[in-house]
């Protein structure tokens, strides 16, 4: 539905390979600055298929010798982080999938709202299924300053440690549930 500088796509079913969702988007381009509004619910999100090949452990060569100097990544940058685009839209989103992979690390069910308002990003992962364990967090990335500023907590309970690593890092020495607590600012 297409009203002057209104947008709306409703009931939208949506195919991208493998992928299927079902949503709805709708863009507002009347005011100062665009605002863009949705959900989409994803069934399973398989995001091997567009991820670079995984590197293959180096199966030759001296071991321990360090790479060349020009060979090795450089340090990090001392260039500001530039987080203005975040002031051009602002944005009220929610994305739930009921299954998600990514390499060998299986999500169950999860939830996750994203609003974007005047420069501030605030992402909450309202449901997080994860190798029978469960989890939630937040992450805002605040560009509305002149000094950007990030914050992220996030909660996991009662995850299952061994196969989590396993697909994870390809280690299994370590059994149990495990809880982590992490927030940064």
């Amino acid at each position: 539905n297409l009203q002057g500088a209104k947008l709306d796509f409703s009931n939208a079913q949506i195919a991208l390979d493998a992928i299927t969702a079902k949503g709805e988007l709708g863009v507002d381009a009347t005011g100062a600055k665009p605002a863009i509004t949705g959900r989409l619910d994803v069934d399973k999100l398989d995001v091997n298929p567009y991820l670079p090949p995984e590197k293959a452990a180096s199966s030759g060569g001296k071991s321990g010798t360090a790479a060349p100097a020009a060979a090795r990544p450089s340090d990090w940058s001392d260039d500001p982080i530039d987080l203005s685009g975040l002031k051009a839209a602002n944005a009220d989103f929610a994305l739930s999938a009921n299954a998600i992979l990514v390499r060998k690390i299986k999500v169950d069910r999860s939830a996750l709202t994203l609003k974007l308002k005047d420069g501030v990003l605030a992402v909450d992962l309202t449901q997080l299924a994860l190798y029978q364990g469960n989890g939630k967090g937040q992450l805002v990335v605040n560009g509305s300053g002149a000094v950007p500023a990030v914050s992220a907590n996030f909660n996991l309970a009662k995850v299952q440690a061994e196969p989590l690593f396993n697909d994870a890092a390809g280690f299994d020495r370590i059994t149990g549930t495990a809880d982590t607590s992490t927030d940064v600012t």
